[in-house]
């Protein structure tokens, strides 16, 4: 695995680096919960979202996944996003915790 990364030598050579890497064109990342405050001085935060990355893999998708304030928050990235990825995700989350 080390070996299809390290021999990246053009944008294609390090998309298929990264396919080997991930096996996958869709990338998950979770912050887990984030225990921030709420408030700072007079600034109040109500949301946070990210990270917001690309592995630069042809058609990517990433979601990324964080808990703040009580509620997830959810963040889609692609330079070519797939029309209602993000709503697909929700509505399925959406089953599962309803059961």
């Amino acid at each position: 695995m080390r070996d299809a990364v390290a021999a990246v030598d053009s944008p294609d050579a390090m998309a298929d680096g990264w396919a080997v890497v991930f096996g996958a064109e869709i990338l998950l990342t979770n912050l887990g919960n984030l225990s921030l405050a709420p408030v700072f001085g007079d600034i109040g935060l109500e949301a946070v979202w990210g990270p917001a990355v690309a592995t630069g893999i042809e058609a990517e998708q990433t979601l990324s996944a964080l808990g703040f304030g009580g509620r997830l928050h959810l963040a889609h990235t692609s330079f070519q996003p797939l029309p209602g990825f993000l709503d697909a995700v929700v509505t399925l989350l959406d089953e599962v915790v309803e059961g």
